[in-house]
């Protein structure tokens, strides 16, 4: 799955910000993929976490927004549909709504010496952008 660049912050140290993409084709099948994040360095203590799914699976073509954060043991975020605002809080670190068959979801399952790995789920067709803030 590619990646974009990772950047850290000049002189701030245990401070990472990067990102990775998601995509799911999966329309009618729920499917669940591990992906790891590596690169940062160092352990993570917390995520902050800013997602960007689009679906053109739906007519008219949705984005939703989520902002999310993640301690590895408590996972929680908000996001936004395109014609909705929906203030729900979720047990995920971005979840990522469209309608009930195209959504996306992911949360922290470890925080890893060099990065952290992430669970998704989703169902339909959508792709995702992932940007985060990591700390130490």
């Amino acid at each position: 799955m590619p990646g974009l660049e990772s950047k850290g912050l000049g002189g701030v140290t245990n401070v990472k910000i990067g990102g990775t993409t998601w995509e799911i084709t999966s329309p009618g099948t729920p499917v669940t993929e591990d992906v790891a994040v590596t690169g940062l360095g160092f352990k993570p203590k917390i995520l902050i976490i800013v997602a960007l799914a689009t679906s053109e699976a739906v007519t008219p073509t949705y984005q939703v927004f989520n902002v999310g954060f993640d301690d590895g043991v408590d996972h929680r975020c908000q996001y936004i549909r395109g014609d909705t605002v929906i203030p729900e809080f979720g047990e995920q670190s971005a979840c990522l709504f469209i309608d009930d068959n195209n959504y996306a979801r992911c949360h922290v399952i470890s925080l890893d010496g060099d990065g952290f790995t992430l669970r998704w789920e989703g169902l339909g067709t959508l792709a995702v952008t992932l940007t985060y803030l990591a700390m130490k």
